[in-house]
């Protein structure tokens, strides 16, 4: 949410706040359903979680936040469950991240992370055209 006010602020358009609060933006899970990952909203990554573990007690097995983020908006998971891809807005307008962080068991390893030109959600790219539409 905060980012889609940022976008609009950015363009003149003025919006009232509704509660914030983190959401889940983006879900994506392994070929066999063992693993599976969340993009949060805000500056909160990307949470990975082991479906057994995740029954017996809820929680996720780790969370990825990419220095410099705003929000996480897309999250994809390899087959195996062993690495997922993040794409995140940052903190400067219209900067976005595009990364990759593999399973390290009790917590990710980031393997490589590359900035993009644009905020990586595409909700952004119709905001920016609100004013010429």
């Amino acid at each position: 949410m905060k980012e889609h006010l940022a976008a609009l602020a950015h363009r003149g358009v003025k919006v009232e706040p509704s509660s914030g609060g983190a959401y889940v933006k983006s879900v994506a899970m392994s070929a066999d359903g063992s693993k599976f990952a969340a993009a949060i909203s805000g500056a909160n990554g990307i949470y990975y979680f082991e479906r057994d573990a995740f029954l017996r007690g809820g929680a996720p097995q780790w969370q990825f936040v990419l220095p410099g983020i705003s929000t996480t908006s897309c999250v994809g998971l390899s087959s195996d469950g062993t690495f997922l891809v993040g794409l995140s807005n940052g903190d400067a307008p219209l900067v976005g991240h595009a990364y990759r962080v593999n399973d390290g068991g009790t917590s990710g390893t980031l393997a490589w992370s590359v900035p993009l030109e644009h905020w990586p959600n595409p909700s952004n790219h119709l905001l920016g055209r609100v004013n010429t539409i």
